[in-house]
């Protein structure tokens, strides 16, 4: 046996002969020495990550590829570049290894084109990245990272996460595509003669400029035309306005009636002979004009303005319409009513000496309907004939209509009138029915009357508190007077009977006159109201 083979021997005696703990320790101490089986971990570049390690004591951090990955003395890793890298913690007895892979996060989109008013989400590879715009007048981006173009041009969109920053190039083209157009209206009624105007709105507003270059048109030119959104009113008809742009149309019916309203004399007298409605929009003078309506056949809306007439002249020959809310001074409103005549007041002041006939009522003959109208036209006439007696019996004045045959409603009168002959605050004659009218003041001349002078027809639930010779009507005239009442110690006469309770015509004093009770017949919920001294008409 050679000396080699004598040496290992002993060796591997000896070996033999350890104590077992000792072997034990100097097989763990190898083991500590081994190369650690980790998993590689994989973080985004910017991303931190902190390894957990076995190894304690004292221990030193070190990236074994420090381009790519850092790691601090605390054991926390940053990821700098793509690729993997080794992070290794020592220490000194003991070292342990962990590989990490560095991945790049990436936009979905590097670049964008989008037109006005468009929107593009981005995203970088689903991280929380912080977004913002190079310039937020050409496009933004809100903090989910939708893009809104909002002009042409070009900007930057920026994401930031963890430190680092990816760009988006976002080119912004304009965009003509007309999304919606609207109609200020879609019906327009228009009066003959005159012009409305239609406004084309574009959507989105931006394109507004292109209504412009919109392309109008009219079904019906000879009713109505259009140019440019101005709509032009011809004849009575209807025409339907078409505007097109681009490939979108929008309609607008017109309907053109005709011209109902009076702002002129022409147009106050071309309503002679007509039908329909018109609207008087301005007052006008009539008193240098002998020109009239001889024949009223439509509605006419006075909406209180007046109409000036000279003493004595009268506005309408024949009404056969409808006369509402229109005031008249100086003069009648009509010779003869035949329609309805509703809500009209009569002013002005009138002195006149006459060497002959005259007759004058606001409505001289009414044969229709006269209703809710004011008489506050104070008259007085005076003879100036040479045989007084020869021309007093032809002086003869009404305050609402010389000659009744019909109806007269809730009238007033609250002027002065004076004749030498007959005056009556309502009517001279009646032969029709008076009904919830009153006199509120002097009624004088040779013989005045409150309500009617000759009362051949109704008088019923009025009241005089002017002062007359008659309160009501002459007694030698036989018509019905029922539920009449007058203040006493204004008139002259002495009704049979007035003084009773059951009286169809009561006497009332000043003080019977403050109290609703000693009026059971008045309608006081819609008719009547009860004031300081006596009733009025609402």
């Amino acid at each position: 046996m050679g000396l080699v083979q004598k040496t290992q021997k002993r060796y591997r005696r000896r070996m033999l002969a350890l104590p077992a703990a000792m072997l034990l320790l100097l097989l763990i101490t190898v083991a500590a020495y081994a190369a650690p089986a980790n998993k590689t971990t994989s973080i985004w570049k910017g991303d931190t990550w902190r390894p957990q390690t076995t190894i304690g004591g004292n221990r030193t951090w070190t990236s074994l590829n420090p381009a790519l990955a850092s790691v601090n003395k605390k054991g926390v890793v940053r990821g700098l570049k793509a690729g993997t890298a080794v992070i290794q913690v020592s220490n000194g007895t003991q070292t342990q290894q962990f590989p990490v892979k560095i991945l790049i996060p990436k936009l979905n989109d590097t670049s964008v084109r989008l037109k006005e008013d468009h929107k593009w989400t981005l995203s970088l590879s689903g991280l929380n990245a912080s977004w913002s715009s190079g310039n937020k007048k050409i496009a933004w981006v809100s903090k989910n990272g939708v893009i809104t173009a909002k002009r042409p041009g070009k900007v930057k969109i920026f994401a930031r996460y963890g430190g680092f920053t990816y760009t988006c190039n976002v080119t912004v083209i304009r965009d003509t595509t007309i999304q919606k157009l609207t109609l200020n209206r879609m019906a327009m009624t228009l009066i003959d003669g005159r012009s409305g105007s239609l406004k084309l709105t574009v959507a989105p507003s931006r394109l507004q400029y292109l209504a412009k270059s919109a392309k109008w048109s009219s079904s019906n030119p000879k009713v109505a035309k259009v140019k440019d959104g101005s709509v032009k009113a011809v004849r009575p008809g209807t025409a339907t306005i078409t505007v097109k742009l681009q490939n979108i149309t929008m309609a607008c019916l017109v309907t053109v009636k005709a011209d109902d309203r009076i702002d002129s004399l022409a147009d106050l007298f071309k309503l002679d002979g007509k039908s329909g409605t018109y609207y008087l929009t301005k007052d006008l003078n009539l008193s240098d004009s002998t020109k009239r309506i001889k024949k009223l056949n439509c509605t006419l809306f006075g909406n209180g303005h007046t109409i000036t007439l000279s003493d004595r002249s009268c506005l309408i020959t024949a009404n056969n319409g409808t006369v509402s809310n229109l005031k008249i001074s100086g003069g009648a409103l009509a010779r003869c009513n035949y329609g309805t005549i509703e809500g009209c007041i009569a002013y002005g002041q009138t002195s006149i000496t006459v060497n002959g006939q005259i007759q004058y009522g606001f409505v001289e003959e009414n044969r229709g309907i006269i209703r809710k109208c004011t008489n506050r036209h104070s008259f007085t006439v005076r003879n100036g004939a040479p045989s007084a007696a020869l021309k007093e019996a032809s002086m003869y004045i009404g305050g609402i209509a010389l000659v009744n045959r019909g109806n007269i409603e809730t009238c007033y009168n609250t002027a002065p009138l004076y004749s030498p002959s007959r005056a009556a605050g309502i009517s001279v004659w009646n032969h029709g029915t008076i009904v919830n009218c009153m006199n509120d003041d002097k009624v004088d001349g040779k013989s005045g009357c409150g309500i009617s002078y000759f009362n051949f027809g109704t008088l019923n639930n009025c009241l005089n508190t002017g002062r007359a010779d008659y309160a009501f009507s002459v007694s030698s005239v036989k018509g019905t007077q029922v539920n009449c009442y007058y203040l006493k110690d204004m008139t002259k006469d002495k009704d049979p009977g007035a003084d009773t309770p059951t009286a169809k015509i009561r006497r009332l004093t000043s003080a019977q006159m403050k109290s609703a009770a000693s009026f059971p017949s008045f309608d006081f919920g819609s008719v009547w109201v009860m004031k300081k001294y006596w009733p009025q008409l609402r």
